[in-house]
Parts: structure tokens; C-alpha cells; sequence
């Protein structure tokens, strides 16, 4: 069988895997977990069972369109042209600072208070 790159999701996913075209997926699960976890998710096991099978058929997806040939087609960043809309800048009244901050979480101040992040 043809041996083909990874795609960048499997090396992620299935890190230990060789992707062959042809093949079916390696047999062992993708870290789903790991995946969930990076995207800061809490999910019951109904949840990640639920979108284990979602991100399976996705995963599925992906391998079949990797089975088009595009060496013709050029490479686009929108499928339509995309222009900015741009306008010209514009003084307009602002909240003052009681008004803005009112929802804040945390506050000192007239000034919005927000955890360290830089020692």
C-alpha cells in the first residue's frame, strides 16, 4: 500500500500511527480526552461518547476528501472574493467609567482589575 503524510489532525490524535492509504484507521482510539481537555471541556460520558462518534465521522470526512486530486486547483483563503469594509474613524461619546465597569467581575477603582500574568 501507498504510504501518504499525515494529516494534521491525525498526527495529533493518533500520534503513534502511520497513515496508509487504503488502510483503515490505526485501531487504537484517538485521545479524545487530550482533545477535549486542550479545549477546555468538561464532558460526562454520554457527552464524550456522543461527540467521540461526531469527531470519528468528521475524521472520516476529512479522509475522503483527501482522496481529491487538487494539484490543479489553486489555493484560496475565502471560496468568494473578500473585500474590507472599512470606515473612517469617528469620535463618539464612550461609557463613563461607573457605567463600563458595572458588570466587571473585579474592579479597583475606576479601572477594570484582571489576574497577573506577567512576573
Amino acid at each position: 500500500m501507498e504510504k501518504r503524510e499525515n494529516h494534521f489532525l491525525e498526527k495529533f490524535l493518533y500520534p503513534d500511527s502511520v497513515a496508509v492509504v487504503g488502510a483503515s484507521r490505526n485501531p487504537l482510539r484517538p485521545n479524545y480526552n487530550l482533545v477535549a481537555n486542550l479545549a477546555r471541556l468538561a464532558l460526562s460520558d454520554e457527552e464524550a461518547r456522543q461527540f467521540t462518534g461526531q469527531l470519528d465521522q468528521i475524521l472520516a470526512h476529512l479522509d475522503k476528501l483527501s482522496e481529491l486530486d487538487t494539484r490543479d486547483v489553486p489555493p484560496t483563503r475565502h471560496a468568494i472574493d473578500v473585500v474590507n469594509a472599512f470606515r473612517d474613524d469617528e469620535v463618539k461619546p464612550s461609557y463613563d467609567s461607573e457605567t463600563a465597569l458595572q458588570n466587571a467581575p473585579s474592579k479597583e477603582g475606576p479601572f477594570f482589575k484582571v489576574p497577573k500574568i506577567i512576573e
